[in-house]
This record gives C-alpha cells, structure tokens and sequence, in this order.
C-alpha cells in the first residue's frame, strides 16, 4: 500500500505506451521521439519495470552509465526522470484546505499528522479512521472527510483547493475521477468553482483530461 503510484506495477512496455499516449508539455514532447527504440534499449538491459528504472534514473551517475551503456542521450534520460517525479505529487498540507477549523488541524499535528502522505497511513480501513477519531477527540465523519480529501491529492496537479473541489463536485476518491466522464466532471467542478470563486473564469476541458489521465494507475488501497 501507498500513498504514491506503484511503478512496480508499470512494466516498461506499459510506460512507453502511456508516454507515447501522454498530453505532455512541450518541454518533455522529446520523450516521444524514438520512443519505440529508446524503451527497447532500456529493456535489453535487462531493466524490468518502471521502479527499476526510477530507481537508476534518479541517481546521476548511474543516470549516465546507463545512457552510455544504451545509447539514449542523457538529455532524454533527464527529461524522463523529471516526468517520472513529476508524478509523484507533494502531499497537501491539512492546513491549507478551505474551511478547516484550527482545532482539527490542531488536534492532528498533535499525532504527527500535517499533511496527507502522513494521513493517508492512518486511514486506510474504517478501524483505522476510528482509532484516530479517538485519539484526536474528531469525529468520524470528519476524519472520513480528510481521508477522500488525502486519496484524491495522490492526483498530479491536484492541490489542496483542487481537491476539496473535486469532493464538492462528488468525487470521493482517485478511483472515481479515474472513471469520471471529462465533460460531465467539466461542468461539475466549474459549478462549485463559479459558487465558491476559487478560480477567476472557468477551469479548461483540458484540464480535466490531464486529472482523469494522472488518476488511472492508483490503487484503491483506502477501504470505505
């Protein structure tokens, strides 16, 4: 179980698709240059899934024995490394969701808790969520308010005011916005975000499509 996206679970063939499919920014449209070749020298070398590969990557000199061994330019290997960080989203502090009353953020730091990579250990099963309603003197409708609040910040790009409008919207979890459809959701969450004025204009169709995308690999480890 974790908080992150289990690249274990990303076989390098699977990568090279999801890249290959990918709306990425302009700075990494490189990754899909040479995609086909450049995957299948990394699988030659015997490197078995996208952990291993995360794992090599991330370190700079294993990053360029590799690129020497492979052929693939480091340039492209940088690149790659950085996408694959960049799904690793920084966890939402409790703090900064709208409308959380001092004492419950209180109450929570008091456990160690201040943001939602350290809340989402502790609310895995409705057991787990009732021992720490009891520790923090918090209900347990509220603890499983923060708990779909901490699942739906696993998403790339969704910060802590993105996310409480996702729940508003009706989405409780990564799951859901993983099987969303992206013009209902469209519509949904620019009704909450018109109410509540989080945003100045409307939040793109675009947009959209790059949540329901990042969501698809999650697993559903949170049992409610």
């Amino acid at each position: 179980m974790s908080y992150y996206i289990d690249l274990k679970s990303i076989s390098l063939e699977d990568l090279e698709n999801i890249l290959f499919s990918a709306d990425l920014i302009k700075s990494r449209m490189i990754l899909k240059g040479n995609i086909h070749d450049n995957f299948q020298k990394l699988i030659t070398l015997g490197i078995r899934d996208t952990e291993d590969l995360f794992n090599i990557l991330k370190n700079k000199t294993k990053l360029l024995k590799l690129s020497g061994e492979s052929g693939i330019s480091v340039e492209y290997l940088t690149i790659l490394i950085r996408e694959l960080k960049g799904s690793r989203q920084p966890p939402n502090k409790i703090r900064d969701f709208p409308g959380l009353q001092e004492n419950l953020c209180n109450a929570l730091e008091k456990q160690g808790i201040k943001n939602t990579q350290q809340l989402y250990d502790k609310v895995l099963s409705p057991s787990a969520r009732s021992e720490l309603a009891e520790l923090t003197s918090l209900d347990e409708t509220t603890i499983l308010y923060l708990t779909r609040l901490s699942d739906l910040s696993r998403i790339r790009w969704v910060n802590h005011t993105f996310a409480y409008m996702l729940l508003e919207a009706g989405y409780e979890s990564a799951r859901e916005v993983a099987e969303a459809d992206i013009v209902v959701m469209h519509e949904k969450v620019n009704r909450i975000n018109k109410e509540k004025g989080f945003y100045r204009g409307q939040i793109g169709l675009h947009d959209m499509k790059l949540t329901v995308d990042a969501s698809q690999f999650f697993e559903q480890d949170i049992v409610y």
